[in-house]
């Protein structure tokens, strides 16, 4: 494939070509771990890719937003290479895990430059800042969920925040609910897209909401700082993933944490929340500092 062919149709098949040509140009060194499937996911707002390992497989998804043929070329090529570091890294990739976290201490940009692909981060940033929101805005300016609408705000501090190495990212989340559904035992197969953060204003005091309508579990964005314990997000991803597949009495919640072995996790999370969230929430909610 050609480094530049603007005239197909994005469609899953020119998708798994473009990563096949950024592999080969950047990446003929890395290892054959879990055969990789790529496809076109969701339309998100602050998610241009995942990767995911599952059965044996490399799942990679790009925003369905990238379909569109006014986000560059270069736009989609950065980001099937970002993750493809991941995958190298070994990260959903069935490889040698490389680094303990997929993205702390800047270990993409630093992939990046190794490999001679800084360019084209550089200008994939540059038209992300400059275009992204405007483009959003433009294609999903109404959210089909309303009550998602109601309570998400999206100011240039979230990305600030969450674009923080020492921020947990939306991969990472949904890795981690993934886990869950698995350790509760739960037959359906989740779908990672059921899975995010709450761009949450100053006055959303909650830790996690659940959408039925979307059947989707939102973590406030705040607990994707490294400080907040892991047992925190377990726990509200359990609580909801209960309550959906058992039962919404808090009693029986209790029993099935219990039975699988999350009391702990319970406790040690309630306590975070009785003791330390409200004043972790003022003092580091980005937009206490507008």
């Amino acid at each position: 494939m050609s480094e530049t062919n603007e005239n197909l149709p994005r469609d899953t098949q020119w998708l798994k070509e473009r990563l096949s040509f950024i592999i080969a140009s950047y990446f003929p060194d890395v290892a054959q771990g879990y055969p990789i499937t790529v496809s076109f996911g969701i339309r998100a707002r602050y998610r241009f890719g995942t990767i995911i390992a599952r059965g044996g497989q490399c799942i990679i998804r790009l925003n369905h937003l990238f379909t569109d043929p006014e986000v560059p070329l270069y736009v989609i090529d950065e980001t099937l290479a970002h993750e493809f570091v991941h995958y190298a890294h070994g990260f959903g990739s069935g490889l040698p895990r490389l680094y303990e976290h997929p993205h702390k201490g800047g270990i993409i940009e630093a992939e990046f430059e190794r490999r001679g692909f800084t360019p084209t981060h550089h200008k994939a940033e540059a038209w992300r800042k400059q275009h992204w929101a405007e483009f959003y805005q433009s294609r999903c300016g109404v959210p089909v969920d309303s009550q998602l609408r109601q309570v998400t705000a999206t100011p240039v501090q979230w990305d600030d925040f969450m674009n923080q190495h020492t921020c947990r990212t939306t991969d990472e989340l949904a890795a981690l609910f993934l886990s869950v559904h698995s350790r509760l035992g739960i037959q359906e197969t989740p779908e990672i897209q059921n899975v995010g953060w709450v761009f949450a204003t100053t006055r959303q005091q909650a830790l996690s909401y659940y959408y039925p309508k979307s059947k989707r579990v939102n973590l406030h964005g705040l607990l994707a700082d490294r400080r907040v314990p892991e047992s925190v997000l377990v726990f509200e991803l359990a609580y909801w993933i209960i309550r959906r597949h058992h039962s919404g009495k808090w009693e029986r919640i209790q029993a099935v944490m219990a039975q699988k072995g999350l009391k702990k996790t319970e406790e040690e999370a309630l306590a975070w929340r009785k003791k330390s969230w409200m004043r972790f929430r003022n003092l580091h909610h980005p937009l206490n500092k507008l």
